[in-house]
């Protein structure tokens, strides 16, 4: 069987039987998004999803986690300029992903929090583990829940719990994901990758068009449901200059730093 395999520096990917495989690796890190993994994403997603015989994207996380979110070692020391491009680097990439003409499926064990969670909901189809976690602890940081994330998780669990998941930083496991609306399946860690593995290779046999245009009737239904988020990059660029945000996002990432 034939198969294209691209191995990034912190992306592993590969393209076989109409199935696009996008591992995030840095596993090390949770698979926290940094600048490098937004371009790796790019170029596999660019590389790879837009080949004819593309059917499906399955995206997962090496190690112990999906994605612990942004990586705050990055911006811990960032310049004004610097925090800038970062943000549109975020936007640009999870553009590219969203415009894939594939079908997106998310494989969720660990974390999936923050940018982690926006990744997730940017597949059609998310499954998870019984007791992954789901978390927008972006208040903590010192930023809003940006990248359309707030709109979209609106669609999926209503005003009211985004509502308590934002501003409460509340965590949310797996289980309660799925009596929420937030993932479509809960499997077994033992059983996830092969389940996932098959319903990706059952979809990789429809027919290209046909996946297509259910997606941009999946996407108008959704959008007639919550309109899309307005750019919010701006709102996050205000955050990251405000005295007070500074304070608490230094707080929060000292946590993060090596004890000396």
């Amino acid at each position: 069987m034939n198969s294209t395999t691209l191995s990034l520096e912190t992306v592993e990917a590969r393209l076989e039987a109409g199935i696009v495989y996008v591992t995030l690796n840095r596993p090390d890190k949770r698979n926290a998004v940094n600048a490098q993994l937004l371009r790796d994403l790019v170029q596999a997603t660019q590389e790879l999803a837009y080949r004819p015989e593309a059917r499906v994207l399955l995206l997962s996380g090496a190690g112990p986690s999906f994605c612990a979110g942004y990586d705050v070692s990055q911006a811990a020391h960032a310049d004004t300029r610097s925090q800038w491009i970062a943000s549109e680097e975020m936007a640009k990439a999870f553009a590219q992903i969203e415009a894939a003409p594939v079908v997106r499926i998310a494989q969720v064990h660990g974390h999936a929090v923050g940018a982690g969670l926006g990744l997730a909901m940017l597949c059609e189809l998310r499954y998870a583990t019984p007791d992954a976690v789901f978390a927008v602890p972006e208040l903590d940081f010192g930023i809003p829940f940006s990248m359309g994330g707030t709109n979209s998780l609106t669609r999926y669990i209503g005003v009211t719990r985004t509502a308590d998941m934002v501003l409460n930083a509340r965590r949310m496991s797996g289980a309660q994901a799925l009596s929420y609306g937030l993932v479509t399946e809960v499997v077994a860690l033992d059983e996830l990758s092969a389940q996932v593995q098959a319903i990706a290779q059952k979809l990789a046999r429809r027919p290209s068009v046909l996946l297509m245009t259910t997606q941009v009737s999946l996407r108008e239904a959704a959008l007639a449901h919550t309109p899309e988020g307005k750019n919010d990059l701006a709102a996050m660029f205000l955050c990251r200059q405000d005295p007070d945000c500074q304070q608490v996002s230094a707080q929060y990432t000292q946590q993060f730093r090596p004890k000396k």
